[in-house]
């Protein structure tokens, strides 16, 4: 096989498993996908000072990894388009650092790479409660993000270099990979596959984290909160008409002491609580525009380590 693949792993905070997948990384490339590879080790600004060390050894052992360390905590979609950036290869593949994504299911992703861009759909999901808990709130906005119902989207995945060249013309500081990708082509496919416990440490999403990653989803690959928004609007204005009618028709017909003051008083908190909430998710939308109009970039490279080719 003379193709050549790019592995990605946005690193966080690990040591213990980087080594066992490097290796076995590795060796699935020599031994039965037989094609030349590279890893490329992002270290999204760790604070675990056993994950530079390891890094540094794994540079020192290996001659095909590259490390690259970022200067501040940038997120793993950032981190992956960083890789991407420095990546040589054929092909580019996706995959964590916590040994959860096993090496021997790229094998799998690398059969199906005639397609424009592969996706593992975990069997069971071994992720804690808060990553589930987002994960089945992204797979809910799937269809209205990525305009598919089809795909699972993961982040361990195979793309081709048309697809990640198309990836780094893309210039935002909030983009989620999987789903510019499915908003790129409609050649993308998923394999079952196995996901494995985590053996180190804790996840580094946090409930913060993952809520940041749902406003992502949310601002910056749908419009559904404007359409919302619309939509409430055409319903509390035919809302207000029928309110209005069951006012006049009360004072001129009915009982015209009754409730008249308390219920304008009512309508008026309800439509300014929906005018605010409007202009926030307005403004909302406003500053992503600004963050992206300014060109603020989603990562800053501190340092890339890697041995020259002789």
């Amino acid at each position: 096989m003379n193709e050549f693949f790019s592995v990605i792993i946005p690193v966080f905070n690990t040591s213990e498993t980087l080594t066992k997948l490097v290796e076995g990384i590795n060796n699935i490339f020599r031994d039965e996908i037989r094609a030349q590879n590279e890893i490329i080790l992002v270290n999204d600004a760790s604070t675990n000072p056993k994950t530079e060390k390891t890094l540094m050894e794994i540079n020192r052992i290996y001659n095909n990894v590259k490390v690259i360390m970022l200067t501040k905590n940038s997120g793993q979609y950032a981190a992956i388009i960083c890789g991407m950036h420095y990546s040589k290869g054929d092909y580019v593949i996706t995959m964590d650092d916590d040994l959860q994504h096993l090496p021997n299911i790229i094998k799998g992703l690398v059969k199906c790479r005639e397609h424009d861009a592969v996706f593992a759909k975990f069997k069971q999901k071994k992720h804690t409660i808060n990553k589930r808990l987002f994960s089945h709130i992204r797979t809910i906005l799937n269809p209205k993000t990525t305009r598919t119902s089809k795909v699972c989207i993961s982040g361990f995945a195979l793309y081709q270099k048309h697809i990640v060249d198309s990836l780094l013309q893309i210039v935002s500081p909030f983009s989620i990979v999987g789903s510019h990708v499915c908003k790129l082509t409609d050649d993308v496919v998923n394999i079952d596959v196995d996901h494995a416990e985590r053996i180190e440490g804790k996840s580094g999403y946090s409930y913060r984290k993952n809520f940041q990653l749902f406003n992502n989803l949310l601002f910056n690959h749908s419009t559904v909160l404007l359409k919302l928004i619309f939509s409430s609007g055409l319903l509390t204005f035919l809302l207000g008409l029928i309110i209005l009618f069951i006012l006049f028709g009360n004072y001129f017909w009915g009982d015209h002491q009754t409730g008249f003051f308390e219920t304008i008083v009512v309508l008026v908190l309800f439509f300014s609580s929906l005018i605010l909430t409007a202009i926030g998710i307005a403004t909302e939308y406003i500053r992503r525009v600004l963050a992206t109009v300014e060109r603020r970039p989603a990562y800053v490279v501190k340092e890339i380590l890697e041995k020259k080719e002789e």
